[in-house]
């Protein structure tokens, strides 16, 4: 059960440890993502003597989709942070400045979201650091690449898509994106795509009854949207990441309303290693490292999850 005063305290901290870092907040969507979170915290002081102002807010789905994105995008951001001291620093301001740009909400049909795919990169800096690689940003060319003693380093392209209809546009991109790495020197790429927003999400919002729930619906999401993008890669030759990219990672952050046993916000964060299609090209070191320091695989395609 979440806290929304020590939720609101530790999204300030983020805030404030981006500054550090060279970002500027201020008029930014992330200084709307907290407004959001204060009104809540408001609301929930006065829900004794003002529930329906409390229920109008549960209700009102607009308002909770800018819920959702805001803790999405604030879980993204926090649990980045704990890598930034080992970035670049002149790079990372640069990327923290992207990051803080953009529309509150994503804009449909609007193409690439270059502020929230740069946070889903910084993001997977934490992911891959948590899989025991250590995450560079190189000041030449700003692309995210992970080293393992020994082991080739791997480059990543990182993207948000939001939409379904988006997705092979975004698939497209990282296939164009792997060949230029390639023909640079890469001999290992990854895609990490945050699939939050790739299924409607709506119900999720309405009828969340407990965090059980909330958690079995985000893993069948994640589910669908992993087999839609193996789908792509595998059926698309435009679009076939195959010996370019033998395997990604998927995450899918936010926070829901939760009814039971009363209100309140549940956040959650999910990263997931998959094959692209076809396991065999997965370097099988690659494999172990997420078998080991996840725990979650028994073999890489499982990541499909039954």
């Amino acid at each position: 059960m979440e806290n929304l005063t020590d939720t609101r305290e530790s999204w300030i901290k983020t805030l404030n440890d981006a500054r550090t870092y060279g970002a500027d907040l201020k008029g930014s969507r992330f200084e709307a993502y907290l407004a959001t979170l204060d009104e809540l915290v408001g609301l929930q002081n006065r829900r004794k003597t003002d529930a329906d102002a409390y229920r109008g807010f549960r209700e009102d789905l607009q308002r909770q989709e800018l819920l959702f994105e805001a803790a999405s995008q604030m879980l993204q951001l926090q649990l980045a942070s704990f890598v930034w001291s080992r970035l670049d620093p002149t790079v990372l301001a640069r990327k923290l400045k992207t990051v803080s740009r953009g529309a509150v909400m994503p804009i449909d049909g609007a193409g690439p979201d270059e502020s929230r795919d740069t946070l889903v990169e910084l993001f997977a800096a934490a992911i891959m650091a948590e899989n025991g690689f250590s995450p560079q940003l190189t000041a030449s060319d700003e692309d995210l690449r992970f080293d393992l003693p020994e082991r080739p380093t791997i480059v990543a392209e990182c993207k948000r898509p939001v939409g379904k209809d988006t997705l092979p546009t975004a698939i497209g991109r990282l296939r164009d994106q792997f060949w230029r790495r390639k023909s640079q020197g890469a001999t290992l790429c990854m895609p990490i795509i945050a699939v939050e927003r790739i299924e409607p999400f709506a119900s999720l919002l309405i009828k969340a009854e407990s965090s059980d729930q909330v958690d079995r619906e985000v893993r069948r999401r994640m589910t669908l949207a992993i087999i839609e993008i193996q789908r792509i890669c595998r059926d698309d030759p435009r679009r076939h990441l195959g010996t370019l990219s033998p395997a990604g990672i998927a995450t899918f952050s936010g926070a829901v309303l939760v009814r039971r046993p009363k209100t309140y916000l549940h956040p959650f964060t999910v990263r997931l290693p998959f094959d692209t299609g076809d396991e065999k090209d997965t370097p099988e070191w690659l494999a172990e490292q997420f078998r080991w320091s996840t725990g979650l695989l028994a073999e890489f395609a499982q990541s499909r999850l039954e």
